[in-house]
């Protein structure tokens, strides 16, 4: 009888500091933010960065197309991720070719990348890419 009580009472101790071992990881735990750990939104100069690729162009310093493309996949793929969602467009993150669709349409779809190759007409479906992707941000970030 004796032997089943210390056993009863050693189990019990263990499990309560299995519990305050958990407790203990379960508070370092809560301040990890996963998406900042996965997707790192930052600076660099006067670019802003998502994982370390620039988005943007400056005179002075000239970044490449491929580079922009696959930070504004990266921002879609932040957004689709956080599940923002919105109501005048679908997210179609697919890294440097990512897209958006307006969502009353699923046949058309914006290319949210383009080149430096020289066209007589403007990059239509680039820039009503770039219109959708700031509409979405505005509609996010006013709320």
């Amino acid at each position: 009888m004796m032997d089943m009580r210390c056993y009863e009472e050693q189990e019990q101790r263990m499990a309560c500091h299995a519990m305050l071992r958990w407790v203990s990881k379960r508070g370092e735990i809560s301040r990890v933010n996963v998406l900042n750990d996965c997707f790192n939104i930052w600076h660099a100069g006067p670019f802003a960065t998502a994982n370390g690729l620039r988005v943007g162009r400056h005179p002075l310093h000239q970044v490449q197309w491929s580079e922009i493309n696959a930070a504004l996949g990266d921002i879609l793929l932040i957004m689709k991720t956080a599940r923002f969602n919105f109501s005048r467009y679908i997210l179609l993150p697919m890294g440097n070719h990512s897209k958006l669709s307006p969502a009353d349409d699923n046949r058309t779809h914006y290319c949210l990348y383009t080149d430096d190759s020289f066209s007589i007409l403007p990059k239509r479906h680039f820039n009503q890419a770039m219109s959708a992707f700031f509409a979405c941000a505005k509609v996010r970030w006013t709320r």
